[in-house]
């Protein structure tokens, strides 16, 4: 499992002003200010007993981290695991290679990584 740095995820969330719930907006900006890889895919929250699949978008810093500047406001007791699907670099945002990851891809990983995960 990728270590997550909560320090920085809270550190630049503060700092780009992200919004709650707009996680692919909040990552782009992340990536853009400060040299970031922005991902998309799956995060699998559990909250208390419940296991929660949502499509989400994090950004992975230099050391390979992840920084989630959406999900750090959750409180309580939550878990996050994380899968990817598709990944650009800060340079290609910039360059307005926009990311779309497909439809096929989300539901490969979801199939073959998080189905199986949420079953164990």
């Amino acid at each position: 499992m990728i270590k997550t740095n909560v320090e920085r995820s809270v550190l630049i969330a503060s700092v780009v002003g992200v919004v709650p719930q707009q996680c692919y907006i909040n990552s782009a900006k992340a990536a853009i200010a400060f040299g970031l890889v922005y991902v998309e895919g799956w995060a699998i929250f559990k909250i208390d007993d419940m296991f929660i699949p949502i499509e989400h978008a994090w950004n992975l810093n230099e050391e390979g981290e992840i920084v989630d500047t959406t999900a750090v406001f959750l409180t309580g007791n939550c878990y996050h695991e994380y899968f990817p699907v598709s990944q650009w670099s800060h340079n290609q945002l910039e360059a307005g290679i926009y990311p779309l990851a497909s439809y096929q891809s989300f539901a490969k990983v979801f199939i073959e990584k998080v189905e199986p995960y949420l079953n164990c």
